[in-house]
């Protein structure tokens, strides 16, 4: 079962270094994973719709008026990283934390910021760890050949993490309309 412990632990195997026993413990490998972890997991689960982070959400239009351009604006979800599609196709913009549009509701499949490990899928997981790892290696090892290493086997999960990932859903039909069927 995936945790944060054992997740940093298989970064620091990645680099040679010893286990921790806790992210909270007074060890340098501890503390580096510790600084880097929740920014790299959000990072990590941005990069691609892994089929474990997507949520959906009807999103209706607040009270708030944009100054100009947009007719409506929206509360992102709070656990939000970013939009993957609206399923309407509706035009829309994200700033901050608001989303504008014209449209009177939203129907957003989202990127969702996942932090229970136990939902990550294992390719994920290896994704983040390496991540975690590549992140790490500076400041516990100075070893830019295991860096290269690393990094040459990142490109290869993430490749085949995506092959895998996106056999589990048929393609998204789009819309045909006259910009698109011009043939020059």
């Amino acid at each position: 079962m995936a945790t944060k412990t054992a997740i940093c632990n298989l970064a620091l195997r990645s680099l040679g270094c010893e286990s921790i026993s806790s992210l909270s413990e007074s060890s340098k490998s501890a503390e580096v994973l510790n600084d880097i972890y929740d920014d790299t997991r959000k990072r990590v689960l941005a990069e691609y719709p892994w089929h474990f982070a997507l949520k959906r959400a009807i999103l209706t239009a607040g009270v708030t008026v944009p100054a100009f351009e947009w007719g409506k604006s929206f509360t992102m979800p709070t656990d939000m990283l970013l939009p993957f599609y609206e399923y309407n196709e509706e035009e829309y913009a994200i700033e901050g934390t608001t989303i504008l549009s014209d449209a009177g509701t939203l129907n957003m499949v989202y990127i969702s910021d996942v932090k229970d490990e136990k939902m990550f899928h294992p390719l994920f997981t290896k994704v983040f760890y390496l991540e975690l790892a590549i992140e790490a290696s500076y400041s516990l090892t100075q070893d830019k050949e295991l860096l290269s290493a690393l990094n040459r086997e990142l490109k290869e999960t993430r490749s085949e993490a995506r092959s895998l990932t996106s056999q589990a859903i048929s393609p998204r039909q789009f819309k045909i309309d006259s910009f698109t069927d011009v043939r020059l």
